[in-house]
């Protein structure tokens, strides 16, 4: 996912089966911090959002959002 993440310019969707997942990061990201906040970004969601049908998480240069 993060090199499809660096190849879309910090943008990234997907769908598999029923759920469809969407991942933006800010361009100035180097690799190291974009794979950060993608675990970052992933821990959160399950953290918060594990039983939701959808979610969407705010970091400060992140965006992750999945529905179902």
């Amino acid at each position: 996912m993060l090199q499809d993440l660096r190849r879309g310019g910090g943008f990234f969707a997907t769908s598999y089966q029923s759920v469809y997942t969407m991942v933006r990061g800010e361009r100035d990201l180097s690799s190291a911090d974009c794979s950060e906040c993608v675990q970052q970004a992933v821990q959160k969601t399950y953290a918060e959002c594990c039983w939701a049908r959808s979610a969407q998480v705010y970091l400060d240069k992140f965006y992750i959002s999945y529905s179902y």
